[in-house]
């Protein structure tokens, strides 16, 4: 790739990144547009909430329409009421209402990696809520909760993206009066980390359940309605209320005489594994030295005898193997956590957690490093020498190191009440619905699904290192029929991982740039990337899913062969951890109506003018933050992760909160899907229906329509095993989610 054409690459990127599809033509003369309003500065006023006198904020703000003028119109907004209190590495309690409150700001944000407006700090719990003026505290309203997004690792519920201000105030305008609500929860290693406890320590979890209690108890002080309450989510926020949803967990909080009866999830990855409480107790090692809370000793080299494990329950992998083990010593120097390890984490400034976070997991190129090396460790998923439950059967947990870990496991040597677990003790996708609920992705999730762009980049990274290796004799190549074994072999040798770590770290933005934009002549190894997304111990199904036409890998030395591979392997993640589980959900809704709460679907194709990703979002002062900025590269094609965000809530801004200008289409269609979306009529409308395969689909103009036969007409597969759409055809052929053991396709009609 010449430098002159990676400054064209680079030059088509910021004209993307700085947006496209204006309406500005200066060749034509332009009516006379009236005065903008200029709505009237915030005022403070003093209420009684219950029993409480809240200070609170009448704000007046410009509200739009695509049937009538601009006007302006008020709401009251409760900012930064605390809901709960929470000592570190403990479950939060309930806090009451009570006292004088000043909810004229926002509180402070939970510790996180990212910039935010808000001061960070660990008492963080608080809530905001925004309601219609004037409203009587027997008005019974129904009320809207929503979780941020973030990957459980960052984000707030002072978002300028998510406030309520403008919903709020339009629905009041029109007669649909309603309450909407923010909150925070623990992110990060405060929010997730394994502890030996009853409760155990999913902490970000157990804060939503106490944020959904005290609106339970509070809100309708505020006017609103207990038994009338949506809770909503986008991305890790959608996550969680799939999680919330389970009526398995020692603490329900879903349906009748739960907290909330209705829900909406935005982008939630179905598909997505969530580590095993085996899993999060070993990974807990990693932070324990991190936070010098740990313990060396000399001990059996467990490395070791994971490869020797491997060899036995894969005896074709012995001639690869062998020498490899052969040369590594029986005993090494083991890391263990302190007895009191939890102790010393609690008494650490907040600093040093944040720092052994950022280094051990937040850190994107470990995250994507440990996946791969994990993906080696599902070969012996089912094996006799290694009971199934102590790994994962994929390595996509990495993907999201702070999501909640399944709790679940049993008590040793027992024969009765023997299931322990209290948040979490299920995969989402093995369960029903069990409140009626909206469930929908964008044309592009998988574009920017956290880690998706890191794999792929460091995939080329790493082959590239290998041959050096080979060369000089240090490393022994396997074959190119096992480059995917060979690849996640040579990160377990010593120093492997930090030699990418550091290479990676020396590249400009530019560099990454160049990277990304692939030259045809460079190597897309799409065929392992795919087997190491899901682990070499599926290669059954990764095999199967690459005979299919749709995702058949493209021979990377002929024109256009590596951009196609990446097409398909964006659309086979997308497919496999969004789409299909979804539609799976929905369809199981319809297999009996008495038992299952009703679904509706609905898929966001339309691209806005503007990319919600940007990248200068790390630390105090807005460093680059790679992830981020493999994301934003990531999101220039269309309706990636948080792209509908803006038309939710109506607002013209970034996740970042910065501000961005809109066409004509992105502001009709703000319009239009944020009054739809706190409405009843999303419920009630657009009803799921197996035999119809209907979706509510947002255009590539920003029309909203009722689409049937949605997976035939668009999901048409190109492979004759898939006539009637890619989504029903990976069910048919028994691939959808089949890395999950437990997993059963819906009966089909």
């Amino acid at each position: 790739m010449t430098i002159a054409y990676r400054s064209l690459i680079a030059l088509a990127i910021a004209a993307a990144l700085a947006g496209c599809d204006t309406d500005v033509e200066p060749t034509v003369p332009k009516p006379d547009k009236p005065e903008p309003l200029v709505p009237a500065p915030a005022e403070t006023f003093t209420t009684q909430i219950g029993d409480v006198m809240i200070t609170a904020t009448k704000e007046e703000l410009v509200i739009t329409s695509n049937t009538e003028d601009d006007k302006l119109a008020s709401v009251e907004s409760f900012k930064g009421i605390k809901f709960a209190d929470a000592e570190r590495f403990e479950h939060s309690d309930i806090v009451d209402l009570e006292g004088d409150i000043d909810a004229t700001a926002f509180g402070d944000a939970c510790p996180q990696l990212k910039t935010v407006s808000q001061i960070q700090s660990e008492d963080c719990l608080n809530l905001n809520i925004w309601r219609p003026v004037g409203v009587d505290a027997d008005a019974d309203l129904p009320v809207y909760v929503f979780i941020h997004g973030g990957d459980f690792e960052y984000g707030s519920g002072a978002e300028p993206l998510i406030q309520g201000d403008t919903v709020v105030a339009q629905g009041a305008d029109e007669g649909n009066p309603f309450i909407y609500v923010t909150f925070n929860y623990r992110l990060g290693l405060l929010g997730s980390m394994w502890v030996d406890h009853e409760m155990g320590g999913n902490f970000g979890i157990g804060d939503q359940k106490r944020a959904m209690q005290w609106v339970n108890k509070n809100i309708d002080k505020f006017g609103g309605s207990t038994e009338n309450v949506t809770l909503m989510g986008q991305g890790s926020g959608a996550m969680s209320v799939g999680i919330l949803q389970q009526n398995d967990s020692k603490e329900p909080i879903a349906g009748e005489g739960g907290y909330f009866k209705r829900s909406i999830m935005q982008s939630n990855p179905y598909g997505f594994e969530y580590t095993s409480y085996k899993s999060a107790e070993k990974n807990s090692v990693s932070i324990c030295e991190a936070t010098k809370s740990a313990k060396t000793e000399l001990a059996d080299n467990s490395t070791k005898e994971t490869l020797q494990d491997i060899m036995n329950a894969v005896p074709a992998l012995e001639d690869i193997l062998a020498p490899i083990v052969k040369l590594m010593p029986d005993e090494i120097e083991t890391t263990f956590c302190l007895d009191d390890s939890l102790d010393v984490q609690k008494k650490l400034l907040l600093s040093e957690i944040l720092d052994a976070q950022g280094t051990v997991l937040s850190n994107p190129l470990n995250k994507t490093l440990n996946w791969v090396s994990e993906s080696l460790l599902t070969l012996m998923n089912g094996s006799v020498f290694l009971p199934s439950s102590t790994i994962n059967d994929t390595p996509m947990a990495n993907l999201l190191p702070f999501a909640p870990y399944n709790e679940h496991r049993r008590k040793p040597l027992c024969i009765n009440d023997c299931e322990l677990g209290y948040h979490f003790v299920s995969q989402p996708a093995l369960n029903d619905l069990s409140v009626p609920t909206v469930i929908g992705n964008n044309e592009k999730e998988s574009n920017t699904m956290s880690m998706l762009p890191t794999l792929t980049f460091l995939i080329q990274t790493i082959l590239e290192v290998l041959p050096e290796d080979i060369d000089d004799g240090s490393f022994e190549s396997i074959s190119e029929d096992n480059r995917a074994v060979e690849l996640a072999v040579w990160l377990q040798v010593d120093g492997n991982k930090q030699r990418v770590i550091d290479m990676v770290a020396a590249m400009s933005a530019e560099e990454i740039q160049a990277k990304i934009a692939l030259d045809d002549d460079e190597i897309y190894a799409y065929d392992i990337v795919t087997q190491v997304f899901f682990g070499l111990g599926n290669s059954e199904m990764n095999n199967a899913l690459l005979e299919l036409e749709d995702y058949k890998p493209q021979s990377e030395k002929l024109l256009g062969g590596a951009t196609q591979n990446m097409s398909e392997f964006k659309m086979l993640m997308n497919d496999m951890l969004f789409q299909a589980p979804a539609r799976n959900q929905a369809i199981r809704s319809t297999e009996n109506a008495d038992v299952y709460a009703p679904v509706s679907m609905y898929h966001f194709a339309f691209k806005p003018s503007f990319n919600v990703w940007t990248y200068n979002t790390q630390g105090e002062d807005g460093d680059l933050d790679i992830g981020d900025l493999l994301k934003t590269f990531a999101c220039i094609s269309g309706a990636c992760g948080g792209s509908e965000l803006p038309f939710v809530f109506n607002k013209p801004y970034k996740l970042d909160g910065s501000e961005v200008s809109l066409s004509s289409k992105d502001q009709a269609l703000m319009n239009d899907m944020s009054r739809l979306w706190f409405s009843d009529n999303l419920f009630t409308d657009y009803e799921y229906s197996q035999q119809q395969d209907n979706v509510l689909f947002v255009d590539g103009d920003g029309q909203i329509t009722i689409e049937d036969d949605w997976d035939a007409l668009f999901n048409e597969s190109e492979d004759g095993s898939m006539p009637n759409g890619r989504l029903q055809g990976l069910n048919d052929l028994g691939l959808t989610l089949k890395y999950m053991p437990d997993y059963e396709v819906p009966n089909q009609n």
